[in-house]
């Protein structure tokens, strides 16, 4: 039986270097989804499921904005309904995060420790 990449890339006519030039460009969006699968794991497996499916919510959202993705300084938690953003970003970035973050129903507050990174 073939690998379901292997196959996938024959039924698309992906090449290998296709695929890996898409992982390679989107790398810091797969580590963070990688890096929140893991402590997601820990936190369902503590009870904590209304907190982890809050932050997914909010880094699919902050994954689909064109302004706050594929930024690797970014980073966020979700902790007892709090989205805690942090982080050196860009002035746009810094924004965008905080009016995404406070539109995500049952994000009760939006806790701001973001550093604003100068133009050069």
């Amino acid at each position: 039986m073939k690998h379901p990449l292997r196959r996938a890339r024959t039924m698309l006519g992906i090449s290998r270097l296709a695929v890996w030039l898409f992982l390679w460009q989107h790398r810091h969006e797969i580590l963070g989804w990688a890096t929140f699968s893991v402590r997601a794991a820990q936190r369902i497996r503590d009870g904590d499921t209304e907190d982890v499916k809050t932050e997914a919510r909010l880094r699919m959202a902050l994954t689909a904005d064109r302004r706050t993705r594929n930024h690797p300084e970014l980073g966020l938690e979700v902790r007892g309904g709090v989205a805690h953003l942090r982080g050196e970003v860009p002035v746009e970035v810094h924004d965008a995060a905080v009016e995404i973050a406070s539109g995500i129903d049952r994000i009760r507050r939006v806790r701001d420790e973001m550093a604003v990174r100068r133009r050069r």
